[in-house]
């Protein structure tokens, strides 16, 4: 059952990724192809357009939003490639050939100096860092800084690359080798000056973009994955979510192990999007999209289920509205989730104060919570979420029977 109100976007083939900018969402898909479709409220039945920026066969996996022109976007080869939203999108991919810039191995001008149907050389003719040091596959893609001109990569062998567009030679500027196993996720911190990283490995690693070199890294957890990372709390806290189900809270600056643990999930938390600083939507391998509260740890209430007993395998929040979530799992479909009455409520929030916010120990389930946390009570949920983790153990009991 959905609580919140969606709309589907139907696609030819499976997506991987999407991300949000304004009114668009790009969308990821398993055949090398990009979606680009109009999100806006007044869009009942949104018009998608497709190019092809990665070999046809080659997965495109993850894809992020430079700024309102530009998409970078990355397959599982370890290829990374520019995409003109204007010139793309009207370009289409009818002829399959990769349309956009192979990042590496080639000056700006080069890239540009494509044909008019944007298509690119063949793979063949390409070298460089655009392919991956090792060929492996990209996983994440972070905008580093507001304007788009750096932007961080993540890979299948654990590696984390740095690239800035204004560099003559389309090489990394840094290069992080820290962790041995996925990078999961990434997140920017410091306005720019640090990147945190999580890995298969079990470990949360941070970077300093302008020593380039590793700050700190968290102890090994191989036996539970950590799969997402988000800041939170103005920075002061850092929550990862588990193969376990487990979010784990780091606070700044303590990264051996973490300073608070929050179970609950009944299984994997795979995606996570910030509301506020207070605030996140969860995604889980049962389907169902949650509303958290962290410091007072507290499950709110449930967004909606995507596809049943299905993961969440990406979840974004549109940046600048912030009211349209998105979400992507194994059908060939991405939800929008209209989402706006959590900002309403936050504004409700500010009028009834701080007071009772609850303490840094995670334990804030009862009377701390915030007045304006209980509107979501109102039916939106309580089916299907937590609450403690004495609950989540007899749930676990019992399915066990």
């Amino acid at each position: 059952m959905d609580y919140f109100k969606s709309r589907s976007l139907a696609l030819p083939v499976q997506p991987m990724d999407v991300c949000a900018l304004g009114n668009h969402a790009a969308v990821s898909l398993i055949d090398g192809r990009v979606a680009l479709a109009s999100i806006g409220e007044l869009e009942e039945k949104p018009t998608i357009h497709l190019w092809q920026p990665h070999p046809e066969g080659t997965s495109c996996r993850t894809a992020t939003f430079l700024d309102g022109e530009t998409l970078v976007s990355g397959d599982a080869r370890g290829q990374l490639r520019f995409s003109d939203l204007e010139r793309s999108a009207s370009g289409g991919s009818a002829s399959g050939r990769p349309q956009g810039a192979l990042f590496g191995g080639g000056s700006e001008s080069e890239s540009e100096s494509e044909s008019e149907d944007g298509s690119a050389p063949s793979d063949e003719d390409d070298e460089g860092p655009g392919k991956g040091l090792g060929g492996d596959g990209a996983t994440c893609i972070a905008r580093v800084d507001d304007a788009g001109r750096t932007f961080a990569v993540g890979f299948d062998d654990g590696r984390v690359e740095v690239y800035d567009r204004r560099a003559p030679a389309r090489t990394p500027t840094s290069i992080f080798a820290d962790q041995t196993d996925f990078v999961s996720g990434l997140e920017v911190a410091n306005s720019g000056r640090e990147l945190l990283a999580s890995s298969g490995d079990g470990t949360l690693a941070l970077f300093d973009l302008r020593k380039r070199s590793l700050a700190a890294r968290s102890e090994d957890d191989a036996d539970d994955e950590m799969l997402c990372v988000r800041s939170m709390k103005g920075g002061k806290k850092v929550v990862c979510g588990h193969q376990s189900g487990v979010l784990s809270i780091f606070s700044w600056g303590y990264w051996n192990d973490c300073s608070d643990r929050f179970p609950g999930h009944p299984g994997s938390v795979d995606a996570m999007a910030k509301v506020d600083e207070d605030t996140l939507l969860t995604g889980s391998s049962d389907g169902l999209i949650r509303i958290v509260s962290v410091q007072p740890n507290k499950a709110i209430g449930i967004v909606g289920e995507h596809l049943a007993d299905n993961p969440i395998e990406r979840l974004c929040l549109e940046p600048e509205n912030r009211r349209v979530a998105l979400s992507v799992s194994h059908d060939n479909v991405v939800k929008l989730w209209h989402v706006g009455e959590l900002l309403e409520d936050d504004g409700d929030e500010d009028e009834g104060g701080e007071k009772g916010s609850g303490s840094d120990d995670g334990e804030g389930e009862g009377e701390g919570a915030p007045p304006a946390r209980k509107k979501h009570k109102k039916g939106k949920g309580k089916k299907g979420g937590f609450k403690t983790q004495q609950q989540a153990q007899r749930s676990a009991f019992f399915s066990d029977l």
